[in-house]
Order: structure tokens, then sequence, then C-alpha cells
């Protein structure tokens, strides 16, 4: 016998929606119909009901052996682990959730504009492989406030959704003033280096 757990999404916007599909098939490869398989979240804010917020639901398989639930990702930048049990067979799906688009050579923000000194900002972006991530925030007039570097498979430089917070501090620990500010991700997308840009605005 033989179990898998998937998901219609590995990437997901806070409060949206993907399918988590629970397959039986047998020792001869065949679908196995008409059996209940559980689903739970071990991790993470996600629910399978936005309603009863509940974080434990089953389904049972259809003629093709697969039984689907649905799973809403929380308002929070994280990683959820559903986790799927048929028997004594369990099998785990990670699904990234970010509260901005999950889109490839995209970054995004939020808050958007924030108070910097008061509170952070949150930049996301998805990318598909493990890869070095360069991060740079200039002023409007060109000068560099701001650098990061991450090595590729650590926090902020791994495939999948990655978020880097801001402080809205400056290289030398003050907060920034009023004004936006560019934002440049540098990394590898598709195999190509790709600079993603994104506008961020302070106001305190």
């Amino acid at each position: 016998m033989t179990f898998t757990v998937t998901a219609q999404k590995l990437n997901v916007r806070a409060n949206t929606a993907t399918s988590i599909y629970g397959k039986v098939v047998d020792s001869n490869g065949n679908p196995v119909s008409g059996v209940s398989v559980g689903f739970v979240v071990q991790s993470g804010n996600g629910v399978f009901d936005q309603t009863s917020n509940t974080k434990t639901t089953s389904a049972v398989t259809g003629s093709d052996g697969t039984a689907t639930v649905t799973f809403y990702g929380g308002y929070d930048n994280e990683a959820d682990v559903i986790k799927g049990t048929y028997n004594s067979l369990s099998r785990n799906v990670t699904i990234d959730v970010s509260v901005v688009d999950p889109i490839l050579g995209n970054v995004s923000n939020y808050p958007n504009p924030f108070r910097a000194g008061s509170e952070v900002t949150n930049i996301s972006y998805l990318m598909d492989s493990n890869q070095d991530v360069t991060i740079k925030i200039y002023n409007l007039f060109g000068d560099l406030v701001y650098s990061a570097s991450m090595s590729a498979g650590t926090a902020g430089a791994s495939s999948g959704m990655n978020t880097f917070v801001w402080d809205g501090k400056n290289s030398k620990g003050q907060v920034v003033g009023n004004g936006g500010y560019i934002c440049a991700v540098t990394t590898v997308i598709q195999n190509s280096q790709k600079t993603m840009i994104r506008k961020i605005a302070v106001a305190k």
C-alpha cells in the first residue's frame, strides 16, 4: 500500500485557499476508493474551515484513490505543515504562506508604507532554488542605506517563499527618515541572475 500527500499549490497568499490531496494506492498500483483519510495542521495558523477555524478534518477517497480537502493560509508569513494519515501510514506536505502574492521573480513588502522605528516591514520574494541573496536599500538619491547578504540554503535564501524583515534602520543602526526607498533583491531565478525592485515608503 502506498500513501502520498500533495498540494495544489505549495505557495499561497494569506487568507487564500489551496487543495490538499491524500492518495491511496494498493500494492498493484490500483487506486483505493471509499476509504477515509485524516488531515491535521501540525504547525502554522492555517485552517481547513475559516468559520470554525478547525485544524483537523477528513475526506473519503474517490474512484482515483484521492481524498481532497481545502486548506486556508492564515494571515502570517510562515510555513504550515499538514499531516495526512491513512491507517498506520502518514505523510506531510509544507505550504509556504505569505501576506503578499507569491509570484516567482517579484518582490513585495508589507506593510507599505510602514512606520520605521515603531514597526517593521516584511520583504517577501519567491525563489525556485537555494541561491545566494543580496538585499540593498537605497534612498531616492541613489545612496546605499542598508544592505544584507544571505548564503544559499539559509533563511532568506532558500527555495520557496522567503521573508526578510527590515526594521527601517540604516547600516549604522539609525532609523531612516520619511520618504521613498528602493529595495533591490538580487539572486538567481530560473538559472539567471535577476534583480527584483520594490519601492518602499516610510511614513512615521
